[in-house]
């Protein structure tokens, strides 16, 4: 279970724990026979408006949320996503500007398969920037762009690198506590270079990396009394890779998107390979 500390004060931190599988740090797997471990979810230290510029910064384990958290999400439903790195933040009038440098997996150890070594690192190094303009705030919509690296030195079986590029945009508005319009749309392509498995290649031979995933939301909010009833249809397509052997990869990848609820209540299927259409109907 969630448990959290903190501090406020002109260097502010927080820590939050997190016991991923249980209530209890002694609760046993019987699956396994093994302990489930206390972990920390959240603990992180910011520097807020350094000598009072409007640029922030956040060092440690965090979340990391954006937009309609297609691709950066907090999983809040399961065990939740954060992030070991550094955030940087400008808080500007119209524009607020976020860049980061996160490290998703480390490896413990170089390894050698066969006399061939690492060509890159074994580890996975998440890089962004996220900007998003403020001057249509007040009614609700916010517009923002985005690039994100990832670069994943891990691959399992050979010591192969992925690396890709995610370039995109976004722009949405919510509305609660009255009658109006909701929508919601963003566009993302992934371009880079992946390790080559087709028959007959070697460690280095690559394939590229050619992507595309979009997710788009229109809706009505009609407020009667203390009630919200917002109607919606909804529409998401990411691509998929039909042909292995065209030299090009074409699933797209979701990265850190929170997918609860997303493509039904199920949570069966994966932003990739997809196509959904929806209409819904909800009380808030």
């Amino acid at each position: 279970m969630p448990t959290r500390s903190g501090n406020t004060g002109p260097v502010g931190g927080n820590n939050e724990s997190f016991n991923p599988a249980g209530p209890l740090n002694f609760e046993q797997d019987a699956s396994n026979g093994t302990f489930n471990s206390l972990e920390l979810y959240q603990g992180w230290i910011a520097l807020d408006h350094i000598r009072g510029s409007s640029f922030s910064l956040k060092f440690g384990r965090q979340e990391i949320v954006k937009g309609s958290e297609m691709l950066l999400g907090d999983k809040d439903f399961y065990n939740g996503i954060s992030h070991d790195g550094v955030v940087g933040h400008w808080d500007w009038k119209k524009l607020n500007l976020d860049a980061w440098y996160t490290r998703p997996f480390q490896s413990a150890a170089v390894t050698n398969i066969f006399g061939t070594t690492i060509p890159d690192h074994q580890s996975v190094n998440f890089y962004g920037a996220w900007a998003q303009w403020n001057q249509w705030a007040s009614k609700g919509m916010d517009v923002a762009a985005y690039a994100m690296l990832y670069d994943d030195g891990t691959q399992a079986i050979t010591p192969s690198r992925r690396a890709f590029w995610t370039l995109g945009g976004r722009t949405g508005r919510n509305v609660t506590g009255k009658n109006g319009f909701n929508w919601n749309a963003e566009l993302a392509w992934q371009t880079g270079d992946q390790q080559d498995v087709r028959a007959g290649s070697t460690l280095g031979d690559t394939i590229k990396i050619k992507a595309t995933g979009f997710e788009g939301m229109i809706g009505y909010n009609l407020h009667s009394g203390s009630t919200d009833q917002q109607f919606q249809v909804s529409y998401a397509r990411a691509s998929g890779d039909d042909d292995a052997t065209d030299g090009d990869a074409k699933a797209f990848d979701p990265l850190f998107q929170d997918s609860h609820d997303r493509y039904g209540f199920a949570d069966l299927f994966n932003f990739s390979d997809l196509v959904s259409i929806s209409a819904g109907y909800h009380i808030i």
